[in-house]
């Protein structure tokens, strides 16, 4: 990831918790200079399920702060989304390649 660089990506999961079910971001771990964003149907912050095996898709993007100095190649982190009941997690791990 370059200096001043955005990136998106998606990632579909599948709810096999109960019915009626949200998930929020709860921890994230990112090295330091760069940042993320979740979104849920481009606004929400919150994964909501109505049924089991209800498939949601999210997007994080990444941004690099144009003044990073990051001398490191790689980085890795991740974000962990808990369920309302907070029963279940899901944590979705980072990794970086730094030009």
């Amino acid at each position: 990831m370059k200096r001043g660089e955005r990136k998106a990506f998606t990632r579909t999961v599948t709810n096999v918790g109960p019915a009626n079910s949200s998930y929020m971001v709860r921890d994230v771990s990112v090295p330091k200079g760069v940042h993320v964003e979740f979104a849920v149907d481009d606004s929400e912050e919150v994964m909501r399920f109505t049924s089991v095996q209800q498939t949601k898709t999210f997007k994080l993007t990444f941004s690099r702060d144009v003044n990073d100095k990051k001398k490191d190649l790689y980085g890795q982190g991740y974000m962990t989304l808990v369920s309302d009941n907070g029963k279940h997690t899901v944590t979705t791990p980072f990794s970086f390649k730094f030009e």
